[in-house]
């Protein structure tokens, strides 16, 4: 018994001279966000195809008539002016004016200027980080053609945004804005970049066919520029929120 505790204590003696290392868990990659925050992301899919060699059904009903005065608030806003990051790398050359022109779409609708531009980073994004950022990520699944992510607390005021644009996809800037010729099997920046803005704006995503033609249909494609200018209802949407100008 004596030799038992005597082994105890010349182990304990042990353990109190040296010091022990105590190896941390490896970080989630998860973005955390603080208890006094909620975020809300916002996925942009490719509009899905036809199957090739299947043609269209003779009983299958026509596309509705275009109705560009819709538009659905998400409750949360910018509470004033707010500055955004752009990170080039994996974009093509020129994409640093086509972002502020995607923002400077809806600035010119409001009543109130939303956006400055503050510089160029080296942030990849999609995390709270204390600033806002436009970059290209390799996203699965590659029908993903870019990823919005708004925090926002509980007043509804939105706090910071991301805008992450798949990097596995081909994008492109039209040059004379007329479309597909130009941009061939390309996603247009403008394009999609001033969709993803309205999300920052405060607007949802709009599905349904007879929403085809506005800002805020929630579907894209190759060669399209449709989103590039604002329609009846994305226009009524953002000066709801921040007024005519």
């Amino acid at each position: 018994m004596k030799k038992v505790l005597i082994s105890f204590l010349i182990i304990s003696i042990l353990l109190l001279s040296f010091p022990v290392t105590v190896l941390a868990a490896e970080p989630s990659n998860k973005p955390i966000t603080p208890p006094e925050l909620k975020s809300i992301t916002f996925i942009h899919y490719a509009k899905p195809d036809k199957p090739p060699g299947k043609p269209d059904k003779p009983d299958e009903p026509p596309l509705p008539e275009p109705d560009n005065s819709a538009y659905e608030l998400l409750g949360i806003y910018l509470p004033d002016t707010v500055t955004y990051h752009v990170n080039p790398d994996g974009a093509p050359e020129g994409v640093l004016a086509e972002i502020q022109l995607s923002f400077e779409t809806w600035d010119d609708e409001t009543g109130k200027e939303l956006f400055i531009f503050n510089s160029l980073t080296n942030s990849s994004g999609l995390n709270l980080d204390a600033q806002n950022t436009i970059s290209w990520r390799r996203i699965a699944p590659r029908n993903i053609i870019a990823v919005t992510r708004l925090w926002y607390d509980a007043a509804g005021q939105i706090v910071e945004f991301d805008i992450a644009f798949n990097a596995f996809l081909k994008w492109g800037i039209d040059p004379d804005d007329e479309g597909p010729i130009s941009l061939s099997k390309m996603y247009d920046i403008q394009n999609i970049a001033t969709h993803e803005v309205g999300h920052v704006v405060g607007l949802a995503d709009l599905y349904e066919d007879q929403y085809r033609e506005l800002t805020m249909y929630g579907y894209g494609k190759t060669g399209e520029i449709i989103k590039i200018s604002l329609e009846e209802g994305d226009i009524a949407g953002a000066q709801y929120l921040y007024s005519a100008p």
